[in-house]
């Protein structure tokens, strides 16, 4: 054991001996030259840099792409949201006028009953609320815009034996900008024979 005591103590003062010594390259440096090491590690630290500067550049406009893609489908929706809904050409809001105004109608009262229901194409799936009102917008001759619309009506009681379909048009009108009603016109039939 003492043996290799001795080998301790002896290479202490070796390790000492090597740190107070300074590396020959840096040695005979002038005052502003740069050595060897030095550059090695300035290349590295400068690298290193870039690389979390390249990180930060990329994680950036990740956020700012997510971001825009967000409002961009915000933005979409509440388009869509006012021109089915809010907008006075509307498909949603059309329908609901129109169906106000056959409801009141003296006639179709009578033919169908007093509650009258309107709904899209017919389905016969498991979705039965989720029927699309057909309609189509078109510009005529006169460059004015146009609105067709087509749905279904029937007495919600069901004590009326008949099923009408109603077909609306609208045109806008130049000077004023506001939608008109050209027509509404319900066809009735049985529902056996169509």
């Amino acid at each position: 054991m003492r043996g290799g005591q001795r080998l301790l103590r002896a290479a202490r003062p070796q390790r000492r001996a090597a740190r107070t010594h300074a590396h020959p390259a840096l040695a005979l440096r002038r005052p502003g030259a740069v050595g060897p090491a030095l550059l090695q590690r300035r290349t590295r630290s400068t690298l290193a840099g870039a690389g979390r500067r390249a990180a930060q550049l990329a994680s950036t406009a990740g956020n700012v792409l997510i971001i825009g893609s967000v409002l961009s489908l915000f933005g979409f929706i509440m388009y869509t949201l006012y021109d089915n809904l809010i907008a006075e050409s509307g498909v949603t809001r059309v329908y609901n006028e129109s169906l106000d105004l056959l409801r009141a109608n003296p006639t179709i009262k009578a033919l169908l009953g007093e509650s009258i229901a309107g709904f899209g194409e017919p389905t016969h799936g498991q979705r039965q609320r989720q029927r699309a009102i057909t309609h189509r917008n078109s510009v005529d001759a006169q460059g004015r815009q146009r609105l067709y619309m087509q749905y279904y009506v029937e007495d919600s009681r069901k004590q009326s034996p008949y099923v009408g379909v109603a077909k609306v048009d609208l045109a806008e009108s130049k000077g004023t900008g506001s939608w008109d009603y050209n027509y509404i016109v319900v066809d009735l039939y049985l529902p056996g024979e169509r």
